[in-house]
């Protein structure tokens, strides 16, 4: 996956998600999905650290 062919936000999730799963994004076009997969293991992560 090129970054020339990626959007900004494309990009932004991408740099996210390899900070948090030490991989490339696996998908385009999902924005909304990748989003959601990062707040879910982050609230995951936050509310093991309160335990």
């Amino acid at each position: 996956m090129s970054a020339a062919q990626m959007t900004p936000e494309e990009i932004d999730l991408d740099r996210q998600w390899r900070a948090r799963f030490g991989q490339p994004l696996p998908m385009l076009g999902c924005a909304d999905i990748v989003r959601r997969i990062l707040l879910a293991t982050a609230e995951s992560d936050a509310s093991l650290k309160a335990a």
